[in-house]
């Protein structure tokens, strides 16, 4: 038995539960923002982690407008979409496109 499944077994856990993080750290490298302010910012929430790799995605790839990426990934309100989506990534949207573009080339 491995480590950290001796560690799982002994708290009761299944070692499905070590790897909990995996959204926030396909998160954190869509956004090149380490997992750990991407773990505290959005609490864990799955639904929220979905819908702003979603928006990242639109943002690097299509040149849709940052309130039409928003309504798409269901926010009625463009600065509440920009709010979260600099709450999760580190960036607001807009600097997040600019970035992605200059990496890109």
């Amino acid at each position: 038995m491995t480590t950290r499944a001796a560690g799982a077994a002994r708290s009761g856990s299944s070692s499905s539960s070590v790897s909990r993080y995996g959204p926030i750290t396909l998160v954190a490298k869509v956004s090149s923002t380490p997992p750990g302010p991407v773990r505290r910012s959005v609490n864990h929430a799955p639904a929220l982690l979905g819908r702003m790799q979603k928006a990242a995605t639109l943002l690097r790839t299509e040149r849709r407008s940052i309130e039409s990426i928003a309504r798409y990934v269901g926010y009625e309100s463009p600065v509440a979409f920009a709010k979260t989506f600099k709450r999760v990534t580190g960036r607001p949207p807009g600097a997040y496109r600019r970035r992605a573009e200059a990496a890109a080339g």
